[in-house]
């Protein structure tokens, strides 16, 4: 079929059409309120991004310190030489052992002497009369027991002290001069001077030769370690108090 062009006018005579009404733009007050929801929705995320990421810094931080403070993995051998702890030095920090020298003539105490050091140098000989019992003797000892207790005769004694060689004593009147085998009978012999008060000088003047002369030490290993810490520092040499003279 062919369309053809009637050169008649088909759109029809106009008729009135009612015009469409659009809403009034109103006073933009809705607009404003949305937008401010909006503006506190993203300050509300921002503050919540922002708490987070102070959170994780914090942690890291606290990570950071703690593995600081550890000390770096050695994955190297160690040597025997860092192994172990210095030898001298643990002997330094502990009290030498407490020495009780007890001398005996045919089963019967003459002398009794103990040597308390301290740790840092220095300390006390303590002498007692020959009929004190090993129980008040230890009465007077730290933790009240001789950690050794050496119990020598006369020939033992002096073998004891024989590497000091003889030494200047100043009792009575003038010094003595008493040689390793002669100190047990000055211990113990009758005089004007108390036994006690002998003894006591010949303890001090005998630490007084060791300290000058290291040569001097007595080669006794408990002896030698009490007797080496005491004569690094000021000592005393005394009768316990409360205790009867010899």
């Amino acid at each position: 079929m062919t369309l053809t062009d009637t050169g008649s006018d088909v759109s029809g005579p106009s008729e009135d059409v009612p015009p469409i009404l659009l809403p009034a733009a109103g006073d933009g007050q809705r607009r404003r309120r949305r937008h401010e929801r909006q503006r506190v929705v993203r300050q509300r995320w921002l503050a919540l991004g922002a708490v987070a990421v102070a959170a994780v810094a914090a942690v890291l931080l606290l990570k950071g310190t703690h593995s600081g403070n550890k000390p770096a993995t050695n994955t190297q051998p160690t040597t025997a030489v860092t192994q172990f702890a210095d030898p001298n030095a643990a002997a330094a920090a502990a009290a030498p052992p407490t020495v009780l020298i007890q001398q005996v003539n045919n089963g019967r105490t003459t002398s009794l002497a103990a040597f308390l050091p301290v740790a840092e140098g220095g300390g006390t000989v303590l002498v007692f009369p020959a009929n004190t019992t090993l129980t008040e003797v230890n009465a007077n000892l730290p933790r009240h027991k001789a950690d050794t207790t050496l119990t020598l005769q006369d020939a033992d004694l002096a073998r004891l002290l024989a590497p000091a060689g003889a030494v200047a004593v100043p009792v009575g009147s003038a010094p003595q001069t008493i040689a390793p085998d002669q100190v047990a009978a000055f211990f113990t012999s009758s005089g004007s001077v108390d036994k006690l008060t002998r003894q006591r000088a010949y303890w001090d003047a005998w630490l007084t030769r060791v300290h000058d002369q290291p040569t001097a030490m007595p080669t006794q290993p408990a002896l030698s370690t009490a007797v080496t810490t005491i004569v690094k520092g000021i000592w005393t040499v005394a009768v316990p108090p409360g205790t009867a003279g010899g």
